[in-house]
């Protein structure tokens, strides 16, 4: 039995933070907040610094091990990888911390297609067809029913679709019966068709207001259907750019905080770093938000943890600070400078000089 003891942090709460905190872990749990340190518990000095719930990057493009080794640096400890139309599906079921995956499409429109390859599109689902299209379709390369994570559970959690296509409802009801998140995106819906896709069970919102039709002639569109309804959860890509600061404002002022998920929706490969989509960090999100959007920190870690957690089904052990979930963690300075990052209870990664400051 292994206990460690961070001491003097500042802890960041779902609403609050508790300046001058400790945190105990056993193992790779978390045991206590401001208990005595255990006799013989490793003990780190957090000087100060925040000490938040690790975040979950729920929209990111790459292999397990390229996700790993460049994002833990920067406070993500769980991942959901998207895969994108005709792309293979990664194997994840040796990694704890890859919660699962997430198709976009290949039922999505084509005037929406954005980054993703127009050869592997499909236009209808076919009712006739059944299960096994989605079992066999060259554009999916995966089958739902037999993939799994390391904790056992289908592997697949989410499918972004487009609802205004010819077969999208029984694609939504089959999605609902097997457990997939049905999320709005790459999509040319109408106002109308989306809210009738909410109410039939699509209860995401994929990069909200990227490849996803908005306000035009009179109608309001499929992006501000997701945003004023309380059913849907809404994705944002916070690099101030895919969504500008202003109508981030908006979306932060118009929708439930408990209802809104920062992503990257970056690519990670060993030989960019970066293909498509953003070119930002979670720790670059949650700093965006807070910095030119007025969030409070604890309401941006809330988005980058704590909702997404929810979102996945994993909110009994990730997400937040709390005795008894996982010690995925991370400490951050008041510039958003990530010092160490912890996950199941172990350094993971630490700045240059950090064992040193930490026992002074």
């Amino acid at each position: 039995m292994k206990f460690s003891h961070i001491y003097n942090a500042a802890l960041v709460l779902p609403s609050s933070i508790l300046k001058h905190s400790s945190l105990t872990l056993k193992d790779s749990k978390i045991a206590a907040i401001n208990k005595p340190a255990p006799k013989d518990a490793a003990l780190i000095n957090a000087r100060g610094l925040y000490l938040a719930p690790g975040f979950i990057d729920t929209h990111i493009h790459g292999s397990p091990d390229d996700i790993i080794s460049h994002e833990t640096r920067y406070g993500t400890t769980a991942s959901v990888i998207a895969v994108s139309c005709g792309r293979p599906v990664p194997k994840i079921s040796e990694y704890p911390n890859i919660l699962g995956v997430r198709l976009e499409g290949p039922y999505i429109n084509p005037v929406m297609a954005g980054a993703q390859d127009k050869r592997f599109i499909r236009q209808s689902f076919h009712s006739g067809i059944g299960i096994t299209e989605i079992r066999s379709d060259p554009g999916m390369r995966i089958d739902w029913f037999h993939s799994r994570n390391a904790q056992g559970d289908l592997a697949v959690k989410m499918m972004t679709l487009a609802p205004e296509l010819p077969g999208a409802e029984r694609l939504i009801r089959l999605c609902k019966q097997k457990g997939v998140i049905s999320s709005i995106g790459h999509s040319d819906a109408s106002y109308a068709e989306a809210k009738r896709s909410f109410k039939i069970g699509v209860r995401h919102a994929t990069h909200l207001f990227n490849a996803m039709s908005g306000p035009r002639h009179g109608t309001a569109g499929a992006g501000f259907a997701a945003l004023f309804d309380k059913r849907v959860t809404v994705e944002v890509i916070a690099d101030l750019k895919h969504v500008r600061p202003g109508l981030l404002r908006l979306v932060f002022t118009v929708k439930d905080p408990d209802n809104i998920i920062l992503v990257t929706d970056s690519v990670r490969a060993p030989s960019s770093g970066h293909k498509t989509g953003s070119r930002i960090t979670m720790m670059d999100a949650v700093k965006n938000v807070v910095t030119h959007c007025g969030l409070s920190l604890p309401s941006a870690v809330r988005m980058a943890s704590t909702n997404p957690a929810r979102l996945f089904g994993v909110a009994g052990r990730k997400g937040s600070i709390a005795p008894g979930k996982d010690a995925d963690l991370v400490l951050f300075d008041k510039n958003f400078n990530v010092e160490f990052v912890i996950i199941g209870g172990r350094i993971v990664y630490q700045k240059r000089g950090l064992r040193k400051r930490c026992a002074e």
